[in-house]
């Protein structure tokens, strides 16, 4: 089997994050860098909190544009999905980002991730 690409791997980081079962040292093997640090020196309040996805729902991952080199991957790309409150969908999101990705021996690792813009649309009216 070959090994997975840079696009691959940032789409299987985005999808375990939306699977509801966040576990830090199986985000910790998927990244690098300032992703890596920030996850582990977070308190566990903050990961928990950060990190919880069960009110939400990925719908949809759209890469826009890579820019890669034989070590690093610059990929744009826009994220959709849905918040719940209970079995109601109260927000829809799409998110444009960049994940900066690099090759840590032999394996594509999420190494920073920005955020472009947001756009956020209400299925009801907002309240406090």
């Amino acid at each position: 089997m070959a090994p997975e690409g840079p696009e691959q791997a940032l789409k299987n980081y985005i999808n375990y994050r939306f699977s509801g079962e966040q576990k830090r040292e199986k985000l910790v093997k998927m990244s690098t860098g300032s992703v890596k640090a920030q996850i582990e020196t977070m308190s566990e309040v903050n990961f928990n909190s950060l990190y919880k996805t069960s009110d939400k729902k990925l719908k949809r991952v759209k890469i826009n544009l890579k820019n890669c080199s034989e070590e690093k991957c610059s990929i744009t790309y826009t994220l959709s999905f849905a918040t719940f409150k209970g079995e109601v969908e109260t927000f829809r999101s799409e998110v444009k980002k960049i994940a900066e990705m690099v090759k840590v021996d032999g394996s594509w690792k999420v190494s920073d991730v920005t955020n472009v813009k947001t756009y956020i649309d209400s299925k009801g009216p907002i309240s406090p």
